[in-house]
């Protein structure tokens, strides 16, 4: 059978991701065992996405294994992100060595090329890692950037807005999100969150956080105390307003973050194009910026807002405060998802379609609008 691409690698190490992270964990900290201290204590933490970065990456890359260019950005930003972790660049060709120890035995049985090719691919991988992360070493950028609490904004039970200013500034652009962790949270896990305001000279950044009440991680990073601090390291992520086209934005909850970021920019450096924004939550006390959308809206002809909610009364542990209220000349409210909701507008087809929440939410609302005539084209979205 003749194959385009590693798809057929990328399916065997999805069935046996687990046996695969732990045996090419069990390999490298055999070779550095002082390394296995720069990681989360819990085991299932270290190098918990390589499996799905490698599923992606085998995925798109050809038979050959040629990387592809998009393949090679998005990998060049992952090298330089795991500088958080302080691993020395060295010893990249040890992980790579065991990654493809452990796939060559998961794979042995499948057709010569495809093994061949999956050996090329996953050393090109790790090699392109290894030249981003080292040459920010070779350029003294810092592996992360400390920052310090200076106030906490509860916006409702899940959801709060920090803000804290960084000792320098952060390199990121309007849209992207940053890995961050905290002194309180445990050793090694960091989450993504994505800056709700463009960078600054002054190292200030503002962050919008959600969290259950089973997540103990998001509550710690959701409700610090001023003073408390941070670690932020390298940006990820494309999502961005370039091009000409009038732009429709869709959020569910703190999604908005990377959008809001995104829309103070085009405020910042002016220009005419059109933005509808669909700022989605499950409840009225959940629409937690509602309030600021709409003092954006009044210095923004060019910017329109719709408020969406799945459930159109609170429950009782919402806990919803002044900003997620706003006076009249906002969209009126409309109740369903937004994969509902969005598509009932149109094919939105002549514009661009930037889409930002939890992956399980967006990739919903990016098939409901391609099934509805949104060329697929035409919608960007991180990271799923």
């Amino acid at each position: 059978m003749h194959h385009e691409t590693l798809k057929p690698v990328a399916i065997r190490l999805r069935i046996h991701a687990e046996s695969f992270r732990e045996g090419v964990n069990a390999r490298f900290f055999r070779e550095h065992p002082s390394d296995r201290e720069l990681f989360p204590v819990d085991s299932h933490d270290v190098h918990a996405d390589l499996p799905t970065v490698l599923d992606w990456v085998l995925t798109n890359t050809p038979v050959d294994g040629s990387l592809p260019g998009r393949v090679r950005t998005i990998l060049a930003q992952l090298g330089r992100e795991n500088r958080r972790y302080r691993m020395p660049t060295a010893h990249y060709a040890s992980l790579a060595g065991a990654a493809r120890e452990e796939v060559g035995r998961i794979i042995a049985n499948l057709p010569p090329e495809l093994v061949a090719g999956a050996d090329t691919a996953i050393a090109r991988c790790f090699g392109v890692m290894a030249e981003a992360a080292a040459e920010c070493d070779v350029a003294g950028v810092p592996d992360s950037w400390p920052a310090e609490v200076v106030e906490v904004e509860r916006r409702c039970a899940r959801v709060s807005v920090v803000r804290l200013i960084a000792q320098s500034p952060l390199p990121y652009a309007a849209g992207q999100y940053l890995p961050v962790t905290s002194d309180t949270t445990t050793r090694g896990l960091w989450r993504h969150l994505s800056p709700s305001i463009p960078a600054n000279d002054f190292g200030q950044v503002e962050f919008h956080v959600f969290a259950d009440r089973d997540d103990t991680i998001g509550r710690l990073l959701a409700f610090p105390e001023p003073g408390d601090r941070w670690r932020i390291g390298s940006p990820l992520g494309a999502l961005s307003a370039d091009g000409s086209r009038d732009i429709l934005m869709v959020a569910h909850s703190t999604g908005l973050a990377p959008l809001r970021a995104l829309i103070l920019d085009m405020l910042m450096h002016g220009g005419d194009r059109r933005v509808h924004l669909f700022f989605g939550a499950d409840s009225p006390g959940e629409l937690y910026d509602l309030r600021g959308l709409w003092q954006l809206v009044a210095g923004a002809p060019w910017l329109s807002v719709t408020p969406v909610v799945t459930r159109e009364v609170d429950p009782w542990w919402v806990r919803p405060t002044e900003h997620s209220t706003a006076p009249r000349g906002l969209h009126m409210r409309q109740t369903g998802s937004l994969a509902e909701v969005v598509p009932g507008y149109g094919t939105w087809e002549d514009r661009d379609v930037l889409i930002a929440g939890p992956d399980d939410i967006v990739t919903d609302i990016a098939a409901a609008m391609r099934a509805a005539g949104t060329p697929a084209e035409n919608i960007r979205h991180d990271p799923v």
